[in-house]
């Protein structure tokens, strides 16, 4: 068995090359999240309705609603 020295050598070697893996694991970790959000960000991008169009179709599907409010008024209009 070799002496202290070699023993101090050989196990900061281990804890070395163990933190050399962890920071490797890390690196990569955060590299795919950086891929990852990239890619929600275009996802988002293209998933949300644009204002005007909401507007248009907001329009579109109250137009009855509204056809009806004033039926509706103009038929109270006549009862009175």
């Amino acid at each position: 068995m070799g002496d202290w020295k070699d023993i101090a050598v050989w196990a900061l070697g281990a804890v070395c090359a163990g933190l050399g893996w962890w920071a490797r694991v890390m690196w990569d970790a955060v590299q795919k999240l950086k891929d990852d959000l990239a890619t929600l960000q275009l996802n988002i991008a293209q998933n949300y309705v644009r204002k005007d169009d909401l507007k248009e179709r907001l329009n579109e599907a109250l137009e009855p609603v509204r056809d009806a409010l004033h039926e509706i008024k103009e038929w109270i209009k006549g009862q009175r």
